[in-house]
């Protein structure tokens, strides 16, 4: 099944919010002159640029953790070591 729009973005389900995960994306490659059109003019945001196309959820399960938890700090390391 597809949605007609033209990027998949992952995407988490946590305490009843969605969050998107741009950086973890699939797009045409037909895309890549405009992505590299805004990046030359100062888009540093993956959402900015992609929300302008249109974007699809792909919905993963986080139940127990996000799968895309960010690692930072030492901090993060260890929720993400104390997760497995």
């Amino acid at each position: 099944m597809t949605s007609g729009l033209p990027i998949a973005l992952a995407s988490t389900n946590g305490s009843g919010k969605i969050y998107r995960h741009p950086t973890f994306g699939l797009w045409p490659v037909s895309l890549r002159d405009d992505l590299r059109r805004a990046l030359a003019v100062g888009v540093r945001k993956v959402v900015l640029w992609s929300d302008k196309h249109g974007t699809a959820e792909a919905l993963f399960p986080s139940d127990n953790y996000d799968p895309f938890f960010n690692i930072n700090t030492p901090e993060d390391l260890m929720k993400a070591e104390a997760m497995q």
